[in-house]
């Protein structure tokens, strides 16, 4: 039982990695829609700054 223990709280532990790295993409992406439509990002700021909507623009860029 020992082994499916370990198993079930690996689960456990990479899906709540597994969230958390999808909603701060899901924040990138609102940052960088937010950026290109001239709206406030989570940040707070308008402009081009370096938060997360800009890494976010930087990788979508890489793989075009």
């Amino acid at each position: 039982m020992s082994n499916e223990t370990d198993y079930r709280k690996m689960y456990m532990q990479l899906s709540s990695q597994y969230v958390r790295d999808v909603e701060k993409l899901h924040l990138a992406l609102k940052d960088l829609y937010n950026s290109h439509a001239g709206m406030e990002k989570s940040c707070g700021h308008d402009f081009t700054c370096v938060c997360a909507g800009d890494k976010a623009r930087e990788l979508i860029e890489l793989f075009e």
